[in-house]
């Protein structure tokens, strides 16, 4: 049935047309939650129900593309992260090679601090160079987490490539 937290959140017509999406990711072997949060999110901040079935599709085709880039074993958290980091237009080839950088370790705190770093104005290019060079030092968790988003900015408009 329709998951009891949307049918709590939205009119039931919602409900059952944001659960029928939940239901495609389970169909495709892809962690449910992460759509249901985004789901209660945009509920909560008073979205229209077509922008949150719009956003959840998104989410829904960008985990997709994450686990086709990383693997059906994927973890649910890398998995959601992966698929944010595609969503600001990070390239799946850049997923594969973080995944081989990091081996069998989670994507989800390097790929974290890259979303992180270019919500706070990072250049993107810039940005995931840096994780890069971290992640091929073999770089513990927190020395992600302690990037200086500084030298990363664009000084100039030229600057944002």
């Amino acid at each position: 049935g329709v998951d009891q937290r949307l049918v709590n959140r939205f009119p039931a017509t919602v409900a059952i047309r944001l659960d029928a999406l939940i239901d495609s990711a389970a169909a495709l072997g892809l962690p449910t939650e992460p759509l249901v949060l985004r789901a209660l999110e945009g509920g909560a901040k008073g979205v229209p129900a077509d922008r949150i079935q719009t956003s959840l599709g998104r989410l829904l085709g960008a985990m997709g593309r994450a686990r086709d880039a990383l693997g059906a074993g994927t973890s649910a958290s890398d998995l959601t992260t992966a698929a944010s980091a595609l969503q600001t237009g990070l390239e799946p080839t850049r997923l594969v090679e973080l995944r081989n950088l990091r081996g069998d370790r989670s994507l989800t705190v390097p790929l974290g601090a890259y979303l992180d770093l270019v919500a706070r104005g990072a250049v993107a290019e810039r940005a995931w160079q840096r994780v890069v060079d971290l992640a091929r030092r073999n770089s513990a968790d927190r020395e992600y987490e302690q990037i200086d988003v500084a030298g990363l900015v664009a000084r100039q408009p030229e600057d944002r490539r």
